[in-house]
């Protein structure tokens, strides 16, 4: 996680909210400052930042579920109220970026619910297309936001979209075409009628110009 602070703001300091005072808590966090002219120096506004030309994003708390957990609500869940950018580097001579699920199915079947409720859907359709929404009609809470997302569904019907929610995600890859390489989460407060959201977990792949 990357925070943008103000080096002439003085100390910044980590508030932490238990809102329960009977749960013993602890935590173990690492910091490391960065210079402002490093080059490992995230964007300003991307909270999570990678720089290789591939790679796996996971939404904040996300650990894979089993049906099981998902059944009985013991999966961890993505975390409410938040928006933030998961940026990616821009590298030299790619000029689009691929996203698809992180996992193939036999390995991970879970890599994307984030809005709807996961205990009233089959557990074999939770993270297929058929589980997923898109477009601002759909994905107005909770969802990811892909800029200018193009992709081909299950029909061979190529969709443009830039919000992804529900409870899967497009089984062929979603191509963007915008610079910086920016995939943007958010999530409000109101939890009504979604269960067992878990988040997500994507692969990202950057595409040489052609």
């Amino acid at each position: 996680m990357y925070v943008d602070v103000d080096p002439n703001g003085g100390n910044p300091t980590i508030n932490i909210d238990t809102g329960i005072t009977s749960s013993q808590r602890n935590w173990n966090i690492k910091v490391d400052q960065i210079a402002c002219n490093s080059p490992y120096k995230a964007p300003e506004g991307c909270t999570q930042y990678y720089t290789n030309s591939s790679g796996i994003v996971e939404s904040f708390n996300y650990v894979q579920p089993t049906a099981a957990q998902i059944a009985d609500a013991s999966a961890s869940l993505h975390l409410n109220n938040l928006r933030y950018g998961i940026c990616v580097a821009s590298r030299s001579g790619y000029c689009s970026i691929s996203w698809t699920k992180g996992d193939t199915v036999t390995t991970n079947p879970y890599t994307f619910g984030i809005s709807g409720d996961a205990q009233g859907l089959s557990p074999t359709l939770i993270g297929t297309e058929t589980a997923s929404l898109t477009g601002t009609a759909n994905c107005s809470a909770d969802y990811v936001l892909i800029p200018s997302g193009e992709y081909v569904d299950t029909a061979g019907v190529s969709v443009m979209a830039d919000r992804f929610c529900g409870l899967g995600f497009p089984e062929q890859v979603v191509v963007s075409d915008i610079q910086p390489f920016v995939m943007y989460v958010v999530t409000d407060s109101n939890e009504t009628g979604d269960a067992a959201n878990f988040g997500f977990r994507l692969q990202y792949r950057q595409n040489a110009c052609t």
